[in-house]
């Protein structure tokens, strides 16, 4: 008898001070999903960085493993699309005009006075192997578009051709891994090089 897939994990890491109603909703909507959620509360306190290695005040954190993989290909695509839908309104919340309000300080220079992307949320991939990806969204974003591309790419990761399909280096950002955002015009995702704040290649935007 084939043992059941262990659950997958998502990771809430939310800032000391938030209000936790969209949290304790994100756990409730995935309640009948089988998906493990652990949230952890983080202290606010400052440290230096560039814009976009600064957490955002909530990430949302998917580790994309071999359990990922197992648990969805078992129980089907109506267990996926709910935990997409889940992300899907917990982003909307955070991103609306009703969301949060997170003050960027920093050094003159490094952080720039207008926020170029939302420090309110931000959706992560953990791959095996140690690569991640960061979905970063624009302030007020509609993130629907957006965390489609998304979830497709992790489908793309977990599903018949997975074996195919890879995602490796981290543009020379360290542990900081990939950022990615939502390019409307191309409706895909594209990748950003954190250092200037613009896409790096955006002819690489097929790769995603």
């Amino acid at each position: 008898m084939t043992e059941p897939a262990v659950p997958p994990i998502l990771h809430l890491i939310v800032l000391d001070g938030l209000p936790p109603a969209p949290f304790d909703d994100l756990e409730s909507d995935l309640g009948s999903s089988g998906v493990t959620v652990r949230r952890t509360v983080r202290p606010n306190e400052p440290f230096a960085a560039l814009e976009l290695f600064i957490l955002p005040a909530a990430v949302v954190a998917l580790a994309v493993n071999s359990y990922f993989k197992a648990f969805f290909e078992e129980a089907g695509k109506s267990h996926y699309k709910l935990l997409e839908s889940a992300i899907k309104k917990l982003a909307s919340r955070m991103l609306g005009s009703a969301g949060p309000d997170v003050e960027l300080l920093g050094t003159p220079g490094k952080v720039p006075s207008v926020p170029r992307y939302s420090h309110r949320i931000g959706v992560v991939a953990n791959f095996e192997g140690g690569a991640s990806v960061r979905l970063v969204f624009a302030p007020g974003e509609d993130p629907g578009p957006a965390l489609t591309r998304f979830f497709e790419l992790l489908e793309q990761l977990h599903g018949p051709d997975a074996d195919s399909v890879t995602v490796a280096g981290d543009s020379g950002n360290g542990r900081h891994g990939l950022f990615v955002r939502y390019d409307a015009e191309l409706d895909a995702l594209v990748f950003i090089n954190p250092m200037a704040g613009t896409p790096a290649d955006t002819g690489r935007s097929e790769t995603l």
